[in-house]
C-alpha cells in the first residue's frame, strides 16, 4: 500500500511534535491524516473511521499505549490496523509486551522524522509475518559470528544469550543489513557496532590504514559473517544466496529488515567494545531431515549462548 493512498491516525499529546509528524507525512504524500491529543479522542476516531496505520505515544492522558492498543484490537473497524508505539523512555520488558500484544514497532524518541517516515511506509497496511526460529539455525548464526571475530581478534569474544529485540532502532553508531533467501528459508541479518568495536575490527583488518571507509568496512563484515554462516547452514540442509548489504549510521538509526516480523538480537563484546547481531527469518514446512539436524548439533555445539526460547 502506498502512503499517498493511506489514512493515518496520530495520537500525540505534544502539540509541536504532533504538528511535526503531520507535516512530515503530508510532505511524503499522505493526503489523509487525523491527529488527536489524547486517548479519548483516539477511541472516538477509531469508532468512526478505518485507518491504515495508527501511530500513538505510549504515555497519554487517559490511558497508556498498551491499554489504548487493546481497545484498538477490540474495535469493529480497526482491529487489524497496524499500530506503532512511540516513547521517550520505554525499553526492555514493557516494550516487548507491546510487541507481543500486537504493535508492529516500538520506536524510541528522539528520532529523525525522515527516518520515521520511511519506517511508516514499510509498516503501513501490513500484518506481521510469522518469524520462524529454531535452536539449530540460531546456533549457526552464533557460530558464524564467533568464527569471524575470533579469526581477526585471535582470542575469544563474549557472546550473550539470544533475546527478542523489541525495537527497530540500532543501539550503536553503524549497522549493516544483508538479506538472504534459499531453499526452505528467507530473512535478513544485521550487524550493529559501537565506535570502539568498529575501531578494533579496523585495526585488525587494516592495521596500516587509518582512514578506512567505515561504511565499506561494515558492509564487508556482514558479508563475511554470512559467509561463515553458510557452511553451518549446509550441515542442516539449508542453502542461501545473499543480496547487497545496506549500511546505516548515526545515533538512534533505524534498521530495516526484509521481513516485518519478530527479531532475535545476540549481543557481542570484545575489549570493551559492544555490538549486536540481529536476525529475522521464516522457514518452510520442508525442514531438514533429523539426521542432518543431529549432525549440526555436534558441528555447532561450541556456539556459546545459543539457546532457543518458546513463545
Amino acid at each position: 500500500m502506498k502512503l499517498k493512498d493511506s489514512t493515518i491516525l496520530i495520537v500525540e499529546d505534544d502539540d509541536d511534535f504532533r504538528s511535526s509528524l503531520c507535516h512530515a507525512f503530508h510532505q511524503s504524500g499522505c493526503s489523509t491524516i487525523e491527529a488527536v491529543p489524547d486517548s479519548h479522542k483516539a477511541l472516538w476516531a477509531i469508532d468512526q473511521n478505518i485507518f491504515d496505520l495508527i501511530i500513538t505515544d505510549y504515555k497519554l492522558p487517559g490511558m497508556d499505549g498498551l491499554r489504548l492498543m487493546a481497545q484498538i484490537k477490540k474495535s469493529s473497524l480497526n482491529s487489524r490496523t497496524p499500530v506503532i508505539i512511540m516513547s521517550g523512555y520505554i525499553r526492555g520488558d514493557p516494550a516487548l509486551k507491546l510487541l507481543e500484544n500486537g504493535a508492529v514497532a516500538v520506536v524510541t524518541k528522539p528520532f529523525k522524522i525522515n527516518d520515521f517516515s520511511e519506517l511508516v511506509k514499510e509498516k503501513i497496511g501490513q500484518k506481521k509475518d510469522v518469524a520462524n526460529f529454531d535452536a539449530q539455525t540460531i546456533k549457526c548464526f552464533v557460530a558464524g559470528t564467533r568464527d569471524l571475530f575470533e579469526y581477526y581478534f585471535r582470542d575469544k569474544i563474549s557472546i550473550g544469550k539470544p533475546v527478542k529485540k523489541s525495537q527497530d532502532q540500532g543501539f550503536g553508531t553503524i549497522s549493516a543489513v544483508l538479506g538472504f533467501t534459499g531453499n526452505h528459508v528467507s530473512g535478513s541479518l544485521a550487524l550493529t557496532l559501537d565506535d570502539d568495536l568498529l575501531e578494533q575490527v579496523r585495526s585488525k583488518m587494516f592495521p596500516e590504514i587509518d582512514d578506512v571507509d567505515t561504511t565499506d568496512l561494515a558492509g564487508e563484515l556482514i558479508n563475511q559473517i554470512l559467509g561463515k554462516i553458510k557452511p553451518y547452514f549446509t550441515k542442516i540442509g539449508l542453502k542461501i544466496a545473499t543480496g547487497l548489504p545496506q549500511v546505516v549510521t548515526g545515533v538512534n538509526h533505524f534498521i530495516r529488515h526484509k521481513l516485518n516480523a519478530d527479531l532475535i538480537a545476540i549481543p557481542i563484546e570484545h575489549g570493551g567494545g559492544k555490538g549486536t547481531i540481529e536476525l529475522t527469518m521464516t522457514k518452510s514446512a520442508n525442514s531438514p531431515v533429523p539426521e542432518a539436524v543431529a549432525e549440526a548439533e555436534e558441528y555447532a555445539s561450541n556456539a556459546e549462548g545459543a539457546i532457543f526460547f518458546e513463545e
